[in-house]
C-alpha cells in the first residue's frame, strides 16, 4: 500500500516518524508521500524525503496559509536543487470553509496559478486540496483551459463535480471518510470513479478512519481505508494493490515497492 498523501511533516509526528514508518510498514504500508502546506513544512517533507527512502516530498503552499505570506520565492530553487526527492507540488487550490471573503478567495486563486505554473514549468503533477470551493474551482481550471495531471486530495464533491474534474485530467483521491457510516455520497463516488485514475490515502494526523474518528491519523490506519475500498469497489485486496501502484507509477512517474 501506499499513503499518497500524509503529513509526518507536522508537529505532531516530531521524533516519531521512524517508529510510525516501522509500524506502518509492518502493516504492509510500504511508502509515503509527504506533503507540504508552506515553506518550512514543506522544507521537512524535503528533509524527510532524503532521510528515510520510503519517503517522498510534495511541496506548495495550501491556500489557508496565502492569508500570512503570499510569497513563493522559494518554491522554484526547492524544487531545482532537489528533483530526486520532489515528485509534485502541493497541496495547492481553494478553500472557502476557512476563508469566506471574496478578497481572500482572488488571493488563493492568483497564488494558486503561479503555483501551477510552475507546476508545468517543471513537468510536476500537482496535489489540490479544495474544501467548499469544488464549483469555483472547477470552472477556473475550465478558464484556464487544456489538461491537467495531478490528484484532487481527499475528494468529498459530488459525482458531478467528479466527472468535471476526470474530464480534466485529474485523479481522485479517497481518505478516512469513505469509511464513515454517512459518507454515502464518498463511497458512490469512489464507487464510480475510473479504477485507472483513483489513490488512497490517509491526509494524518488529520480524518482517521472509523472507527478512530476523531482521533490522531496516522499511516498505520491506511489498510482500514484500503478494506473499505476493496469492499466498496467489490475488487480483491490483490487487484486494488496492483492497481493503486500502477496509478501512482503512471501519474507520478516513481518506482513502487
Amino acid at each position: 500500500m501506499i499513503d499518497t498523501h500524509c503529513h509526518l511533516n507536522a508537529d505532531v509526528f516530531e521524533g516519531r516518524v521512524e517508529s510510525l514508518l516501522k509500524e506502518s510498514k509492518a502493516l504492509g504500508v510500504r511508502q509515503f508521500f509527504v506533503v507540504g502546506w508552506n515553506q518550512a513544512s514543506s522544507e521537512k517533507a524535503v528533509e524527510l524525503a532524503k532521510r528515510f527512502p520510503e519517503i517522498k516530498a510534495i511541496v506548495g503552499l495550501h491556500p489557508v496559509d496565502t492569508e500570512t505570506s503570499q510569497d513563493l520565492a522559494w518554491l522554484t530553487p526547492m524544487i531545482e536543487n532537489n528533483r530526486e526527492s520532489i515528485i509534485a507540488v502541493g497541496e495547492i487550490g481553494f478553500d472557502y470553509y476557512w476563508h469566506k471573503e471574496t478578497h481572500q478567495h482572488t488571493v488563493q486563486t492568483h497564488v494558486f496559478d503561479q503555483q501551477m505554473t510552475i507546476a508545468e514549468r517543471f513537468q510536476l503533477p500537482v496535489v489540490i486540496h479544495c474544501r467548499d470551493a469544488y464549483d469555483a474551482l472547477l470552472m477556473h481550471l475550465q478558464n484556464r483551459g487544456g489538461t491537467y495531471r495531478g490528484i484532487m486530495h481527499c475528494f468529498g464533491g459530488t459525482p458531478e463535480q467528479a466527472k468535471g474534474f476526470l474530464d480534466l485530467g485529474f485523479d481522485l483521491s479517497f481518505g478516512g471518510p469513505i469509511t464513515f457510516k454517512n459518507a454515502h455520497i464518498a463511497r458512490d463516488v469512489l464507487k464510480n470513479t475510473p479504477l485507472n485514475r483513483l489513490h488512497l490515502e490517509t491526509d494524518s494526523p488529520y480524518l482517521a478512519p472509523h472507527p478512530h474518528r476523531g482521533q490522531e491519523n496516522t499511516p498505520t490506519f491506511l489498510p482500514l481505508v484500503f478494506e473499505k475500498a476493496c469492499e466498496v469497489l467489490e475488487i480483491s485486496a490483490n487487484q486494488l494493490e496492483l492497481i493503486l501502484k500502477s496509478n501512482v507509477e503512471n501519474l507520478f512517474h516513481v518506482k513502487t515497492k
